[in-house]
C-alpha cells in the first residue's frame, strides 16, 4: 500500500509543479499569490480533517520535543511557501524541478544525522547524483547566473528539505490529515508578515481564479497521500519515490510547456536524478 500511495503521489506532484509555473509567471506579486494558494490549501485540509474526524483518535497530549519538531517545520514550510514562487516566476519548470532535489537531499541527510536512518554506499551515490543533476543545470547556465531568482530557489529548496526531513517524526502518533491541517495553516502567518494588501490580493486572486484553488487542492491531497505513507514506510524509502515526480516534470515541461533551452543538459540531468532517486531506495 505505502508503494501505491507514494506512486499516486508522483503524479499529482507532477501536476502541481507544472500548474505552479503557468500560475506564477502570470503573478504580480508572487508572496500575495502564494498566501492566496496558502489560504485555499489550508481550506482543503480544515475539509479533510473534519471529513475524517469522527474516526480519528487524536493525541491528548505530546511532548515538548516532538512539539518544537512541529514548530520548526512550521517555520520550515512558512519560508518554502513564502519565496518558491518567486523562483518560479523567472525560473522555467524543467529548471527548477532539478534544482529543487537539493530537497530530498538535505531530507535525507537529516534523517540519517538527526534521526538514525541506515545509509549504505549505494544510497550515498544516489545522493550524489541528485546534487550532481543539480550542478550540470547550474553550470554555466546562461539563464541561471548568481542572482536572485537562483539564490531564493536554492533557499526555498533548502528549507523545503528540512520540512520533509521532520515530516516522518513530527508526524509520528498524529493522524495525517491533523498534521497537514497545521503544516497549511501554520505557516499562513510567515506568508502574510509584514503586511498584504488587499487592493493586491483581490488582483491575485482574480489573476489565479479556480486554478489556484484546483492547485490548492491537488497539493493538499497529494500531501495527504505522502504522510499516509511515512506511516507505513521509512522516510528513505518514500522521499526518494515521492521526487521521482522531477524526472516527470522535466520530460513535462519540455514538451507541454515548451522548455526548449538546454535540453540536451535537462535530459542529462533528469536521467541523473532518476538513477540517483532508484539508489536512494
Amino acid at each position: 500500500m505505502w508503494l501505491i500511495l507514494s506512486l499516486a503521489s508522483v503524479v499529482i506532484f507532477t501536476a502541481v509543479d507544472l500548474l505552479m509555473r503557468v500560475l506564477a509567471v502570470k503573478s504580480e506579486q508572487p508572496r500575495t499569490f502564494s498566501f492566496i494558494f496558502n489560504s485555499w490549501g489550508a481550506l482543503f485540509a480544515i475539509l479533510l480533517f473534519i471529513g475524517e474526524l469522527p474516526s480519528l483518535s487524536l493525541p491528548t497530549s505530546l511532548p515538548t520535543s516532538h512539539l518544537l519538531l512541529i514548530l520548526i517545520a512550521i517555520i520550515s514550510y512558512g519560508l518554502y511557501e513564502r519565496t518558491h514562487f518567486s523562483a518560479r516566476k523567472h525560473i522555467d519548470a524543467s529548471t527548477i524541478t532539478i534544482l529543487f532535489r537539493l530537497a530530498p537531499v538535505v531530507a535525507f541527510t537529516g534523517s540519517l544525522v538527526f534521526f538514525g536512518e541506515h545509509i549504505s554506499g549505494q544510497q550515498l551515490l544516489g545522493a550524489a547524483l541528485l546534487l550532481s543533476s543539480t550542478a550540470l543545470v547550474i553550470h554555466k547556465n546562461p539563464h541561471l547566473r548568481l542572482h536572485r531568482p537562483l539564490l531564493i530557489a536554492l533557499f526555498s529548496a533548502f528549507a523545503l528539505g528540512i520540512g520533509w526531513m521532520l515530516d516522518k517524526p513530527g508526524s509520528q502518533g498524529i493522524p495525517a490529515s491533523l498534521y497537514s491541517f497545521i503544516m497549511w495553516v501554520g505557516p499562513l502567518a510567515m506568508i502574510a508578515l509584514p503586511s498584504l494588501s488587499l487592493t493586491q490580493l483581490r488582483r491575485e486572486a482574480r489573476i489565479g481564479g479556480w486554478k489556484v484553488a484546483l492547485l490548492a487542492f491537488l497539493n493538499v491531497f497529494g500531501y495527504f497521500i505522502y504522510l499516509k505513507a511515512l506511516t507505513l514506510e521509512s522516510a528513505t524509502k518514500i522521499i526518494p519515490i515521492t521526487s521521482s515526480s522531477s524526472t516527470l516534470t522535466v520530460v513535462a515541461g519540455i514538451i507541454i510547456l515548451k522548455e526548449n533551452t538546454n535540453v540536451t543538459r535537462k535530459i542529462i540531468a533528469g536521467v541523473l536524478m532518476f538513477i540517483g532517486i532508484l539508489l536512494l531506495r
